[in-house]
C-alpha cells in the first residue's frame, strides 16, 4: 500500500503546474508588460519632443549665425551711423555684397528684407518675444594721418527672447545672445 500511495504521488508531481500557478505568471507577466510599455510610450513622447526642440535651436542657431556673418562682414546704414548706440528692434546696413539687408521682428519671427520683400528666417514652432539690436563703444579705432580720419569697428550684441513650441500643451523658453563685431573699419570723420 505505501507502495501505491508514492507512485500516486510522483505521477501527480509530473503532471505539470496547477491553475493558480499559470495565472499568478500571466497576472506577473502582463503586470511586466504593461510597465515596459508605458516606459517606451513615455520615451518615445519625450523623444519627438527633444527632437522638436532640436530642430528648433538648429534653426534658432542657423538664423543667429547667417545675422552674424551679414553684419560682420556689413557697412553703412545703422553701422555707419554714430548715433546709434543703445539698443534698438531694427537693423538695416549693406551687406558684404552691396545689399540693403534690413532685419526686424514681425509676428513673432525675426524676418529679413534684402529688397524684394520681407523673409521669415525663424521657423512657426518659435516665438520671438524680443529682438535687439545692441550697439557697443565703438573699439579698435585708428587714425589714419593721411586722411585724417579715424577708422573704427562697431560692436553689435543680438538679443533674442522666446519660446519654443513644442504642442498645445508644452512650451520652453530661451534667452540667447551674440556678440559680433565687424570685420571692416569704418571712416568716421
Amino acid at each position: 500500500m505505501i507502495f501505491f500511495k508514492l507512485n500516486n504521488f510522483s505521477a501527480r508531481k509530473n503532471s505539470g503546474f496547477t491553475l493558480i500557478e499559470i495565472m499568478v505568471a500571466i497576472t506577473i507577466f502582463a503586470i511586466v508588460a504593461i510597465v515596459v510599455t508605458g516606459t517606451l510610450v513615455a520615451l518615445s513622447a519625450s523623444n519627438r519632443k527633444i527632437q522638436n526642440i532640436k530642430k528648433a535651436v538648429d534653426n534658432l542657431n542657423f538664423t543667429l549665425n547667417s545675422m552674424a556673418v551679414r553684419i560682420r562682414e556689413g557697412t553703412g546704414g545703422d553701422l555707419d551711423d554714430n548715433n546709434f548706440t543703445g539698443c534698438q528692434d531694427n537693423l538695416i546696413f549693406s551687406d558684404y555684397n552691396g545689399n540693403e539687408t534690413h532685419y526686424e521682428l514681425l509676428d513673432r519671427q525675426i524676418h529679413k528684407d534684402l529688397g524684394d520683400g520681407l523673409v521669415p528666417l525663424t521657423d512657426r514652432d518659435i516665438a520671438i518675444k524680443d529682438l535687439q539690436f545692441c550697439s557697443m563703444e565703438q573699439v579698435g579705432c585708428d587714425f589714419n594721418p593721411e586722411t585724417a580720419s579715424t577708422a573704427c569697428k562697431r560692436t553689435i550684441t543680438i538679443y533674442l527672447v522666446g519660446v519654443i513650441n513644442q504642442d498645445l500643451s508644452s512650451e520652453t523658453a530661451f534667452k540667447l545672445q551674440t556678440t559680433v563685431a565687424q570685420r571692416n573699419k569704418l571712416p568716421t570723420y
